[in-house]
């Protein structure tokens, strides 16, 4: 009876769904002031990340992301690579960095930030630019 039960719910799983990691090409860091929009498709959590074609010895930028909506400013992120950890979920000629692992100026994760479906109007500026050929990502989880 037990066997039975395993393997009914084993079987179950496909069924039942699960959430595959996503990664949204959102912008080239081409210009140290960048200007997009960028509407959120999938769920949390989310993570803006850094791509870096090129290998680096040295990984040295900083900057500033601004989230905003009609209503306003949703939020400000400081970047930094002083405050990134390394990702392996980018293509694999990528090296990524997360860039929002930290808080952002209200206390706030940016999954706390983000919803899905919703437009956000995207504001990057470098004060130090990263590498060349360096991209912005974002990362979210979508129900398979």
């Amino acid at each position: 009876m037990r066997f039975a039960a395993i393997i009914v719910c084993v079987a179950g799983l496909p069924l039942a769904g699960c959430e595959v990691p996503q990664k949204q090409r959102i912008a080239d860091c081409t210009t140290n002031h960048l200007d997009f929009p960028m509407t959120v498709q999938y769920s949390p959590p989310y993570q803006f990340l850094l791509g870096v074609s090129s290998p680096t010895d040295q990984l040295s930028f900083r900057g500033e992301i601004v989230l905003q909506q009609s209503t306003g400013v949703v939020a400000r992120i400081p970047i930094s690579s002083q405050d990134t950890t390394s990702c392996n979920w980018l293509p694999p000629d990528v090296s990524g960095y997360i860039l929002t692992w930290s808080r952002t100026d209200r206390g706030e994760q940016i999954s706390d930030i983000l919803h899905p479906k919703q437009t956000y109007n995207v504001h990057v500026t470098f004060d130090e630019m990263p590498p060349v050929g360096s991209s912005l990502w974002l990362s979210s989880m979508k129900l398979h």
